[in-house]
């Protein structure tokens, strides 16, 4: 289950379709996965990014939850916070959509 649902939607006070919710949906996911990533990276050796860029371009999704648990501590954190803050930039934009 995605982040952006109907229910934070209404609870932000905003009318939106279910196609626009959709929309916004997926943007919002492909965000937070570009900033969490881009987090990680800040954090990895040479060695690591180049053993991450591989997992993600050939490896499966479990591959790399596994190789994330292994070598970044702090992953949970990272989601957490980056998650936090994509919401909160999206109620303060909410009368804007």
């Amino acid at each position: 289950m995605g982040v952006i649902t109907k229910q934070l939607i209404d609870d932000l006070g905003v009318i939106m379709s279910d196609q626009n919710l959709e929309v916004l949906s997926e943007h919002f996911e492909t965000t937070l996965d570009n900033r969490v990533v881009d987090e990680i990276a800040q954090e990895l050796n040479v060695d690591q990014l180049k053993q991450l860029n591989a997992i993600r371009e050939q490896g499966t999704d479990e591959e790399l939850g596994e190789w994330l648990k292994r070598n970044v501590p702090d992953l949970k954190e990272i989601i957490d916070d980056e998650t936090a803050i994509l919401l909160g930039e999206l109620a303060d934009g909410a009368d804007k959509l």
